[in-house]
């Protein structure tokens, strides 16, 4: 419940108790309160794991992004063994001036955010259904609190009507308001088994793109080997003999 939909709350039921609530009597007085604050307690609850599992979701989003940190630092150190590789003799030199081809970091890091848009396109919305049973629950709590201004307004003179009435508005909420939650609860779980798929698909996704920049600076060096063999000086043929 974010702090506007929670004030509002607070101040229903502050003014059912300056108002109608001051003149019920003392058991309908407890019945009516303690059953918004109860329902209100238990919305919470599942607005707060909502909430959860929506940072879940962007964490790891973030999380995946975070990866573009692997390819940086993996070109960084291709770049510094090239360095070190053409330092060592000339011939290694002339390979890496002839042969020597840095990953392109963008296209590579590129590839790391397409798979974190990805997951968060798909996770897109994937709480809208939930958030708007939370929604109606809260509605049909704040119901309570017109209903019972309802039946007093009704059934002033008879407390035994009015009674009888509160205690149908309540029984007719709370219906209403466990259909909401166990709707939420079915769509947390269903969003968990979306987390896994998704979760999984992205995995592959940096799977693959971590395997091609492996495979591209594999190749290189592979290119450069046969280069510093090609080039290498051949060995006079009078140290062979013998």
């Amino acid at each position: 419940m974010n702090s506007f939909a929670y004030l509002a709350v607070t101040i229903g039921i502050f003014a059912l108790a300056c108002s109608v609530d001051a003149q019920l009597p003392n058991n309908l007085y407890y019945l009516v309160n303690h059953t918004i604050s109860q329902n209100n307690a238990q919305i919470r609850l599942y607005e707060i794991q909502i909430n959860v599992t929506d940072n879940r979701f962007n964490h790891y989003v973030e999380s995946v992004r975070h990866n573009n940190r692997m390819v940086e630092r993996t070109i960084d150190n291709y770049v510094q063994d090239l360095t070190v590789f053409g330092f060592l003799n000339v011939t290694n030199q002339n390979c890496v001036v002839k042969y020597a081809e840095v990953p392109n970091i963008d296209a590579h890091k590129l590839a790391i955010n397409t798979c974190a848009n990805k997951a968060k396109i798909a996770f897109s919305g994937a709480l809208n259904a939930a958030q708007t049973q939370i929604t109606s629950a809260k509605s049909y709590n704040l119901n309570i609190k017109t209903g019972t201004e309802t039946c007093y307004t009704n059934n002033k003179s008879d407390n035994q009507k009015m009674g009888d009435c509160i205690n149908l508005r309540i029984s007719d909420s709370n219906k209403y308001i466990d259909a909401a939650l166990n709707r939420v609860d079915r769509e947390l779980q269903v969003n968990l088994d979306l987390f896994d798929v998704i979760s999984r698909d992205a995995t592959e996704c940096i799977y693959n793109a971590e395997i091609n920049l492996g495979r591209a600076i594999e190749n290189n060096r592979e290119t450069l080997r046969l280069c510093k063999l090609s080039l290498k000086p051949k060995t006079n043929m009078m140290f062979d003999e013998n």
